[in-house]
């Protein structure tokens, strides 16, 4: 009964995943929309289509994914800033 509590408050959770075709965060992306969040992820090229296109092929992704470009390398004018702040909900759980 908790399970499915908690799989419906995920199904209500934004998450924002800077790097999200990167390796970590495309299976954060992943394991995430597999939960039934809404992900807004960063990338770098949005047309890297061997990219973004791997992000766009996923299950539930043309529903609850939002790409956005982002490049926040060190010297780029995004990386310049002072602080980046990715918001989670605090019960946010992704073990089996």
């Amino acid at each position: 009964m908790r399970e499915e509590g908690a799989e419906k408050e995920m199904r209500s959770t934004v998450v924002c995943v800077t790097g999200g075709a990167g390796y970590i965060g495309s299976w954060l992306v992943r394991k995430l929309l597999g939960r039934g969040c809404v992900i807004h992820a960063t990338l770098t090229n949005l047309e890297d289509d061997k990219k973004a296109g791997l992000l766009r092929a996923l299950p539930g992704a043309a529903e609850r994914l939002r790409l956005f470009q982002a490049d926040i390398r060190p010297g780029t004018l995004a990386g310049r800033r002072s602080c980046f702040v990715s918001v989670f909900r605090e019960k946010l759980y992704l073990g089996e």
